[in-house]
């Protein structure tokens, strides 16, 4: 089955001119969309694309989701993205000096407080290549805890994935540490590293905060146990 043709039929259906009532099998193949069994056949026996009148067209429903949600590329298979559950995901450089004291001083004890389960990256079984674990750690939590105080590129695109996965993410800043151009209107909390006591309770009202607004504990009662096999690389 072709995951990315499937995403690509989907989307040229969505985003079609005005006139335009739909895709012929001329016009798909055109576009490279040219094997039926693996493409075209599984959608429409989904009820996702309807073929009338030699023409193929968004069903109702597809064309409901599409309006309300960003459907993505699934590029590694495996793990079902999780929302809204008690889990966060630490995204941080963990071999700075400063970094063992934030982390088990200031995250872990705030998000424990906050009813949650904690992860980090450098702490879960590495099992395959990078990428798929760090998407998957991703995917299974229901907010991410990033701090940007180290121009870190790893921590800067994982950030980025957990916003291109709609996930909520609060992010931290050491007083005094110096953050690129573009992150100087975004929202952070500034700790101090001499006193953590403050923001842990500050991060701790926060999460428990999030946890309730989306009912996270029902969430959890409802979702499937996540992945165990998930892992991530070690900065």
């Amino acid at each position: 089955m072709s995951d990315r043709a499937m995403w690509k039929m989907l989307h040229l259906l969505y985003t079609l001119p005005p006139g335009h009532r739909g895709l012929d099998h001329q016009q798909l193949n055109d576009v490279g969309i040219t094997c039926g069994p693996d493409t075209v056949h599984p959608l429409e026996q989904s009820g996702a694309v309807l073929f009338t009148n030699g023409v193929y067209t968004l069903s109702s429903p597809a064309r409901a989701i599409l309006q309300s949600c960003l459907v993505a590329n699934r590029r590694w298979t495996g793990t079902e993205i999780a929302v809204d559950r008690p889990a966060a995901f630490v995204i941080m450089p963990f071999r700075k000096p400063w970094s063992a004291r934030v982390y088990d001083e200031l995250i872990e004890p705030a998000v424990r407080a906050g009813g949650m389960e904690c992860h980090r990256g450098d702490k879960i079984a590495r099992v395959s290549d990078m990428m798929p674990n760090i998407w998957s750690a991703l995917l299974t939590a229901g907010i991410a805890i990033v701090d940007i105080s180290a121009l870190n590129a790893n921590v800067f695109y994982e950030l980025g994935l957990a916003h291109a996965l709609g996930k909520d993410v609060i992010v931290l800043k050491q007083a005094g540490a110096r953050v690129p151009a573009d992150f100087r209107g975004a929202h952070y909390h500034q700790y101090k590293l001499r006193d953590l006591a403050p923001s842990k309770r500050w991060l701790t009202k926060e999460l428990k905060k999030w946890a309730a607004d989306n009912r996270a504990s029902a969430v959890s009662r409802l979702s499937a146990p996540a992945d165990d096999g998930r892992s991530a690389n070690s900065r």
